[in-house]
């Protein structure tokens, strides 16, 4: 008996897989090698010790498949998990009847799985994680873009009822002015309307752009001269030219603007083509060392030397000096063949929106 034990463990350490000979109460008969090294114990550490202190799975369904292996006349396939130094870890199983002495016994052989299989396996791990990670950023674009169509939404209703609101002051500025002759009261009204019509005229363009927080100076200024010059009923007299490159600015940087070449086209109706002259206004943007440079300037009669030192005490030019002091920018006002305003912003092109 005890040369056919030994003769029984030569065979079994022969095999390359890990193999464990159970008795019908899952106890361990007999162990290979392979076995032992893969729970981390010693010969004596498994004998008579049952197998699921080494299996990490249910008792009973491993209970049962060596039951159902016993009464089998082949090698019945499953999947155990063995309790190793390393952890858990996932093997093949294949349990078959053998005869023992006074006993059937179950030959349990444990294949385990290529390392080629653990790392495709990490790696479908790490896919699924990725696929959770990606499903994630995908709802919080999806949340984002909601979320920005509702702020462009509003945006667009806050432009159009600005806008409106403007329109409503301007018809009353208009029914005010309808009850004044020509004199100074209705040239006061109709400065006003010039400058309300102006913020309206901002509003409109962004009610009308799909970026809602920005717009082209260079389609924003000539409707908005064009608009003063009809305001004075000029149209048939005064025309515009424009020579303008494509340059955003944002509304907080727009109004302010557009208020100051309002006050400039203003100006150059009101002083430069008296009594029923006719001339040009020009609008021209130019960059200089990176900086954006406006030049508003007139054909008309210019500025005499003395009425320079009246025109710098006007309350137009006072606003002018705000407006650029806002748009950080210097303003220049000289006799040109006319009047020439310019104004050069400190801040570069690219930081000037």
């Amino acid at each position: 008996m005890q040369l056919a034990a030994v003769s029984c463990q030569g065979m079994l350490d022969v095999l390359p897989d890990a193999v464990l000979l159970l008795d019908e109460r899952a106890k361990v008969r007999a162990s290979n090698a392979r076995a032992r090294q893969v729970l981390g114990r010693r010969a004596d550490e498994l004998l008579d010790h049952s197998a699921l202190e080494f299996v990490d799975d249910e008792p009973q369904g491993v209970l049962s498949y060596l039951s159902q292996a016993s009464a089998s006349g082949s090698a019945l396939p499953g999947k155990l998990t063995l309790r190793t130094p390393q952890g858990p870890t996932v093997v093949g199983a294949y349990a078959s009847a053998v005869p023992g002495d006074d006993q059937r016994l179950v030959m349990l052989r444990c294949v385990e799985q290529p390392t080629t299989s653990r790392m495709f396996r990490a790696l479908e791990e790490r896919l699924a994680e990725l696929r959770a990670e990606l499903h994630h950023e995908r709802k919080l674009q999806s949340e984002m873009h909601q979320a920005l169509a509702e702020r462009d939404t509003l945006l667009s209703e806050v432009h159009h009822r600005v806008r409106n609101n403007l329109q409503v002051i301007t018809s009353f500025l208009n029914l005010q002015m309808s009850k004044h002759g020509p004199g100074e009261a209705r040239d006061v009204l109709r400065e006003a309307q010039a400058r309300i019509q102006a913020l309206a005229l901002v509003h409109n363009q962004l009610y009308r752009e799909s970026n809602l927080d920005q717009i082209d100076v260079a389609r924003l200024l000539p409707s908005l001269s064009q608009n003063v010059i009809k305001i004075y009923g000029a149209m048939d007299r005064v025309t515009v030219s424009t020579a303008l490159f494509a340059w955003p600015l944002t509304v907080a940087r727009a109004s302010p603007l557009a208020l100051l070449v309002t006050e400039a086209v203003t100006n150059a109706l009101k002083h430069g083509f008296p009594d029923g002259r006719s001339g040009t206004i020009r609008l021209e943007a130019r960059q200089a060392d990176g900086r954006a440079v406006l030049r508003i300037a007139d054909d008309g009669v210019g500025m005499a030397e003395g009425e320079r030192a009246v025109g710098q005490r006007s309350i137009g030019l006072d606003v002018m000096q705000a407006l650029a002091a806002q748009l950080d920018a210097r303003l220049e006002i000289r006799s040109e063949e006319g009047v020439v305003v310019e104004l050069t912003f400190n801040a570069p092109l690219d930081a000037a929106s």
